[in-house]
């Protein structure tokens, strides 16, 4: 009979060994549960809604008021609304409400009252939205219902 020549493990070789197979193993079932996670949470693009009501139309003053967290100025003629987007044509900078217009401040471009472009960068005026009052009697804005510049809609009675 022969004897090979066995090695024989030490016992910090024994534990080395026993903590790399269990690591390796909470490891793997650790990737394996986040790739599974994947599949409970909803693949969807949350969007801001583009309908919104901003408020009862004798709230808002003559002139311009600017609406910062839904991107539009509401510009109040008398008893006639209508809603200008405040998003410049050029870069999607936020444009400021200044004097008799409108001014964006990353290249310059400037607007007059009725979002036409007077100087500036910008390739086209800022886009006017659709407004409406809703059942609630508040005003409403559709910035996916682009409409024509001039368009005036008259909410108060």
């Amino acid at each position: 009979m022969t004897v090979k020549n066995e090695q024989i493990l030490t016992r910090r070789e024994l534990i080395s060994h026993v903590v790399m197979g269990w690591g390796s193993l909470f490891i793997l079932a650790g990737v394996s549960i986040a790739g599974l996670m994947k599949y409970f949470l909803p693949a969807v693009l949350y969007e801001p809604p583009t309908t919104f009501k901003i408020g009862l139309p004798e709230d808002f003053p003559e002139g311009v008021t600017s609406i910062p967290d839904k991107n539009v100025f509401i510009v109040r003629n008398g008893k006639a609304f209508h809603a200008i987007s405040s998003v410049c044509t050029h870069l999607r900078c936020q444009v400021a409400h200044v004097g008799n217009g409108f001014l964006c401040p990353c290249h310059g471009s400037k607007f007059d009252i009725s979002g036409n472009v007077i100087k500036g960068a910008a390739p086209r005026p800022l886009d006017w939205y659709e407004v409406r009052l809703a059942e609630n009697g508040e005003i409403r804005v559709n910035t996916k219902r682009k409409v024509k510049p001039g368009t005036q809609q008259v909410l108060l009675s």
